[in-house]
C-alpha cells in the first residue's frame, strides 16, 4: 500500500470517529420520529391487586361478594345484587390505548401519588386505569346499579390507590 493511501484512510477514520462525538465529547444524540419516554421500573403488583375481602366488600357495599375469577393478571368478585368488582393488570400494554366499552367519551385524567391514569365514570359502572411503571398499568372496574356512579368511582380510586401503595 502506498504511504498516501494509508494517510488518506487514517484521515477518513479519524474524521468519522470525531463526527460521532457531541460537543461534550460524548455520543451525538440521534433524532427519532417519535419521542422516547422514560419508562421507569415496573411495580410488582400483588395477586388481585393485593386487595382484601374487606376492601372488596367496602367497594360494593356488600359482605356477600364471592370471588369468581382469580389468577395473577385478573380477578373478579360478584355479589347477589348484580354488583361486581374486576381487577386487571396489563403488562407491556400502553395505557393510552385503554378505553372500556360503554364508557363513551367521558374520561378524566387522574393522578394517584406519582402515577397517572384515566377514570371513566358511566351509568352503572366506573373504571380507573393507572400506570404502574414501564408500560404496565392496573385497571379496577366497579359495576353497580344505575345511578351509583359517584360511589363506584370513589371505590375504584380507593382500590387503585391501595394496589399502588402495596406494590413493591
Amino acid at each position: 500500500m502506498s504511504k498516501r493511501l494509508v494517510i488518506a484512510v487514517a484521515a477518513v477514520a479519524v474524521a468519522a470517529v470525531a463526527g460521532c462525538a457531541g460537543p461534550d465529547g460524548g455520543p451525538t444524540p440521534v433524532a427519532t420520529s417519535s419521542p422516547v419516554q422514560a419508562a421507569g421500573e415496573a411495580l410488582s403488583i400483588g395477586e388481585c391487586g393485593a386487595a382484601s375481602d374487606a376492601d372488596i366488600a367496602a367497594a360494593i357495599g356488600s359482605t356477600r361478594a364471592r370471588q369468581t375469577v382469580r389468577n395473577p393478571m385478573r380477578c373478579r368478585w360478584e355479589a347477589a345484587d348484580g354488583s361486581a368488582v374486576t381487577f386487571a393488570w396489563f403488562r407491556g400494554s400502553p395505557i393510552e390505548g385503554r378505553t372500556p366499552s360503554g364508557a363513551g367519551d367521558r374520561v378524566s385524567r387522574v393522578r394517584l401519588g406519582g402515577h397517572t391514569g384515566k377514570l371513566w365514570p358511566a351509568d352503572g359502572f366506573c373504571e380507573i386505569a393507572v400506570g404502574s411503571g414501564a408500560s404496565d398499568f392496573i385497571d379496577w372496574r366497579i359495576d353497580t346499579a344505575p345511578g351509583a356512579g359517584a360511589q363506584a368511582c370513589s371505590a375504584a380510586r380507593r382500590l387503585a390507590t391501595g394496589t399502588l401503595d402495596r406494590a413493591e
